[in-house]
Formats: structure tokens, C-alpha cells, sequence
């Protein structure tokens, strides 16, 4: 079976994405046409022919691999803020504790 894809729709991270939720039923070789601007995906099945439903379903979870990998690009700087922030605020409570167990020590 052979699915080509537009790169531009499509990236080529969320085309990987999509071919590792099916590893344990197929094999996957991916590469690009000569103009470079679509992917082809050669999906062979494991033991088994792959019907036309599963070309469906690959293409769902192509569909969405893509939104994912679109949302995450989207909230990175939001993400990073977060995971910053929360960090930063185990840091301080941390040096807030050293300092206080620092003062507690030097009045003994």
C-alpha cells in the first residue's frame, strides 16, 4: 500500500507520529517524491494483508498527528513559561527553607 502525502500539510514529524501508532501491525518505509513536495508512505502488513479500512485509519491518525504536532508548536512558549515558573518557584521555597534552617543554626 502506498500513501503519498503533501508536506505541507502534513509534517514530516506527524507522519512519523502516525506510522509509530501501527508499528506492531505494519512496516513502514517513508520517503520523499523527486520535487520533494510529497511523502510517501509504503505501508507492507505483518503477516497479514492491510484492507482498505486500514488506509482509513492510518489516515485519521495521520490527521491527527498533524493537529497535535500543530497545538504543540503553537503552546511551546506557553509550555516553556509554566515549566519555567514552577521550577523557579521550587528554587525559592528551596532557598527560603535553606535560609531559614541558616538563621535556626546560627542561634544555637
Amino acid at each position: 500500500m502506498l500513501i503519498r502525502v503533501s508536506k505541507e500539510i502534513y509534517p514530516l514529524e506527524a507522519v512519523l507520529q502516525a506510522c509509530y501508532q501501527f508499528l506492531e501491525r505494519a512496516y513502514f518505509f517513508i520517503d520523499m517524491d523527486q520535487p520533494g513536495n510529497k511523502i510517501r508512505v509504503h505501508i507492507t502488513g505483518k503477516g497479514r494483508s492491510l484492507n482498505r479500512s486500514f488506509r482509513n485509519i492510518f489516515l485519521e491518525e495521520l490527521l491527527h498527528s498533524a493537529l497535535r504536532y500543530r497545538l504543540a508548536g503553537r503552546n511551546r512558549k506557553l509550555r516553556e513559561y509554566i515549566v519555567g515558573s514552577a521550577l523557579f518557584s521550587r528554587d525559592m521555597v528551596k532557598g527560603k527553607k535553606f535560609t531559614q534552617r541558616k538563621s535556626k543554626d546560627a542561634l544555637r
